[in-house]
C-alpha cells in the first residue's frame, strides 16, 4: 500500500510524504472526507513511511513494501501501530481510547532507524579514545552484494563476554535489531548456526526442561530440542580444558611444595646436627642454650631467607607463562605467595630449632671427647 495508489489529492500526500521524511511531521494528523475515498490507505501507507527499514536506501516518498516493517504494517500485526477502529454498533469504545493512551507512552518495540550496539572490544579496536556514541559504523563491507548493508548508527556500548574459552582476549562484536538483519546473513545464518532459546527462570530450570521443550517443540513445527542445559553447563563446558590444566598443575605444585617442606627440614636438620661439636665447644666456654638457639636460627633463617627471596624471583617470572591458563585472577596472588613464604620460613624454623634444641642437651664433655 502506498501513496501513489491513491487517487487524487496528490500535492497534500507528497507534502505529507515529505514531512515524514525531514522528520517535520506534526503530532497528529486528521485524513478527513466521504467514504471511499482512501483516508484509511493514506493513513497506512503513511505508518509504512515512517516505519521502513528500508527508507535510508529506498528512495521515494513511500515505504517499500517488502520490508518486514512494512508487511506487518500491512497485515495490522505491526508492535508499533496501534488500529483503532469502530466495532459492530460503528463506534470507538472508551475501553479502546484508554488502550490507545496508554500504549502512545510506550517506547517503540521496533524502529525504522538502522542502529547498532557494540561491544567495549570493538571500541578499543576503532574509536580508541573517541566516544563512538552516535558515530556510524557500516557492517559487511568487502563481503559481497548480498550482504550490503547501510550505515548503522552506534546507540551504545556493552561489556564483553566470554566465548568458547574464557581465557581468551575478547573478541570485538556488535549487535543489530533482528528485524535489521539482511536476509542474506538470516538465511546464512539458519545454514551454518543451529538455533538457540534462552530462557530465564525464577525456579531451578531442570524443573522446566520438559514443558519448555513441548512450547519449543509446538512453536517450531515438530523440531526436536536437543542439548537442553543450564547456564553452568554452559560455562561450565567452556571451562572444561583449563580447569582440567589447573587441577594437574596444582596437584604437582602441591607435591613440590611437599618435597620442598621435606628437603628444607632434612638439610636444615643435617646442618645443625653438623655443629653439634661446636655447640658442645661454645656451651663449655659459658654460652647459655637460649643464645646457642638463637644463634642457630639466625643462621638457619637468613639461609632460608636466601632461597626464599630467589625462588619468589623466578615464581614471579615464570608464571606469566601461565597467563594463557587462567582467567578472571591474577597469576601473581599475593596471598598465595605470602601463605608459601610464611610455610617455608616456620618449616625452616621448625628445621633448625629441634636440632640445635638437642645439641644443647649434650653435655660439653662429650663434645670436647667426640673431638
Amino acid at each position: 500500500m502506498s501513496f501513489r495508489q491513491i487517487a487524487g489529492h496528490r500535492h497534500l500526500l507528497e507534502l505529507v510524504a515529505r514531512a515524514s521524511s525531514r522528520g517535520t511531521l506534526p503530532p497528529s494528523l486528521i485524513f478527513a472526507g466521504p467514504e471511499g475515498v482512501g483516508k484509511r490507505m493514506a493513513a497506512v501507507a503513511l505508518a509504512q513511511l515512517m516505519n521502513c527499514l528500508q527508507t535510508e536506501t529506498f528512495q521515494g516518498l513511500d515505504g517499500c513494501g517488502t520490508c518486514a516493517s512494512c508487511k506487518r504494517i500491512g497485515r495490522g500485526v505491526h508492535a508499533d501501530v496501534l488500529m483503532v477502529e469502530p466495532g459492530d454498533t460503528g463506534t470507538i469504545k472508551i475501553d479502546q481510547v484508554r488502550d490507545a493512551i496508554e500504549r502512545s507512552a510506550y517506547r517503540p518495540f521496533e524502529g525504522r532507524r538502522r542502529v547498532v550496539i557494540i561491544n567495549d572490544a570493538m571500541a578499543r579496536q576503532l574509536y580508541n579514545l573517541i566516544d563512538p556514541i552516535d558515530s556510524r559504523l557500516t557492517i559487511g563491507v568487502g563481503s559481497g552484494p548480498e550482504f550490503a548493508d547501510v550505515p548503522r548508527r552506534v546507540i551504545g556500548i556493552v561489556g564483553n563476554i566470554a566465548g568458547p574459552a574464557a581465557n581468551r582476549t575478547a573478541e570485538p562484536m556488535v549487535y543489530v535489531p533482528i528485524e535489521q538483519v539482511p536476509d542474506a546473513l538470516t538465511a546464512r545464518n539458519n545454514r551454518l548456526f543451529t538455533l538457540t532459546w534462552a530462557i530465564k527462570t525464577s525456579v531451578p530450570p531442570r524443573l522446566l526442561t520438559t514443558p519448555a521443550a513441548g512450547e519449543l517443540r509446538s512453536a517450531g513445527l515438530g523440531l526436536p530440542v536437543a542439548r537442553v542445559r543450564t547456564m553452568e553447563e554452559a560455562i561450565a563446558g567452556t571451562t572444561v580444558r583449563a580447569t582440567f590444566l589447573m587441577t594437574l598443575l596444582t596437584t604437582f605444585a602441591a607435591v613440590a611444595l611437599v618435597l620442598a617442606i621435606i628437603g628444607l627440614y632434612g638439610l636444615m636438620s643435617w646442618t645443625v646436627q653438623q655443629r653439634t661439636q661446636e655447640i658442645g665447644i661454645r656451651m663449655a666456654l659459658g654460652a647459655l642454650p637460649a643464645q646457642v638457639r638463637r644463634l642457630v636460627l639466625v643462621e638457619g633463617l637468613r639461609l632460608t631467607a636466601t632461597g626464599i627471596g630467589a625462588g619468589v624471583v623466578c615464581a614471579l617470572v615464570l608464571t606469566r607463562l601461565m597467563v594463557s591458563l587462567v582467567f578472571g585472577v591474577a597469576t601473581w596472588d599475593p596471598t598465595v605467595f605470602l601463605s608459601v613464604v610464611l610455610l617455608l620460613a616456620t618449616v625452616a624454623g621448625v628445621a633448625a630449632a629441634v636440632p640445635a634444641h638437642r645439641a644443647t642437651q649434650i653435655e660439653p664433655m662429650r663434645a670436647f671427647r667426640d673431638l
